[in-house]
């Protein structure tokens, strides 16, 4: 389930991860969604400088080729 986000630090995450080559994920984190409660070990997976994927790691499938 993708969530919108606000906060310079996820936009920074993106754009860094924009300039690899491969999916990058990020797991076991606290999530701080703008609306509703936060997710605890979160899964946030960029690719191409999005966001394509971030919700519980119950909820997230991290691609087999992320860093």
């Amino acid at each position: 389930m993708l969530k919108a986000f606000h906060g310079l630090t996820f936009g920074l995450i993106a754009a860094v991860s924009g300039l690899t080559a491969q999916p990058t994920a990020y797991v076991g984190a606290k999530l701080l969604p703008v609306t509703g409660d936060p997710i605890e070990n979160g899964v946030m997976v960029i690719d191409g400088g999005k966001i394509i994927a971030i919700g519980s790691a119950a909820d997230v499938s991290v691609p087999a080729h992320a860093e």
